[in-house]
């Protein structure tokens, strides 16, 4: 993870389901490119877990996938 860097993006689906294929998506650009050691994007629904709930508040995502259900909690 990059030095003092946090969460950049929040992206909301209206179904968790749907946030599987673009969290796939989002994760080969930066593979393709050379820099996935440097961007992070994660994946908070009701199955993860609390210690990793946990994780991502001290060490947050660059990119956060998410469905609306989530978002209000």
């Amino acid at each position: 993870m990059v030095q003092g860097a946090g969460l950049a993006a929040i992206i909301v689906y209206p179904m968790n389901a749907l946030a599987n294929d673009p969290q796939r998506r989002i994760n080969d650009l930066p593979e393709a490119t050379g820099v996935a050691d440097l961007v992070n994007v994660r994946k908070y629904d009701r199955g993860t877990r609390q210690p990793e709930r946990e994780r991502m508040r001290t060490e947050p995502p660059h990119r956060l996938l998410t469905d609306h259900m989530m978002s209000r909690s």
